[in-house]
């Protein structure tokens, strides 16, 4: 969330929001996961949290008077939420049973992407895109993170811009 990101780590700007960083993203969901672990005692709880913030879950908690996810009536979204993970896992975990073994022809591979990494503004993106050699939709695709069609950064912070490596 907007007001939770930046104590993980994320910045958050009119032209910026981290939390479409896929690497920075997950490195917050993991330490806040941890955090929620340490305070709760158990990944379901940190799960649910996640999804109704700890503030939310631990309110639910304290007013219902239980202390075990399974005992708690938390908003829709998140028991929906939980119960998808548990579906996922499921599944994952008998993959054979429900064919859903997948094969190497349709798995993820990975991008072939050059980084670029930046302390100051490069303004139009358009203009940025086109200086090296590729366009506007595929900075925008590859760094979703930038949520402008411009990036002046005029704090001075470092950036990491992915482009296609031609």
């Amino acid at each position: 969330m907007n007001g939770t990101a930046p104590s993980f780590g994320l910045y958050i700007d009119h032209e910026v929001d981290e939390r479409y960083d896929p690497i920075k993203s997950t490195d917050a969901a993991c330490k806040y996961l941890k955090q929620a672990y340490a305070k709760f005692g158990n990944w379901t709880a940190a799960a649910a949290s996640y999804n109704c913030g700890m503030g939310g879950y631990n309110g639910a908690m304290t007013t219902q008077g239980e202390s075990s996810f399974y005992k708690i009536l938390l908003p829709e979204e998140t028991m929906r939420y939980i119960f998808r993970i548990a579906a996922l896992k499921y599944i994952l975990d008998n993959q054979d049973r429900f064919g859903f073994r997948l094969t190497d022809d349709v798995i993820y591979h990975p991008l072939n992407l050059r980084r670029e990494t930046i302390s100051s503004g490069v303004g139009n993106l358009v203009a940025y895109a086109k200086s090296k050699g590729t366009d506007y939709k595929t900075i925008r695709m590859l760094n979703p993170w930038i949520r402008s069609s411009s990036l002046s950064n005029t704090k001075g912070r470092t950036y990491t811009i992915l482009l296609p490596n031609n």
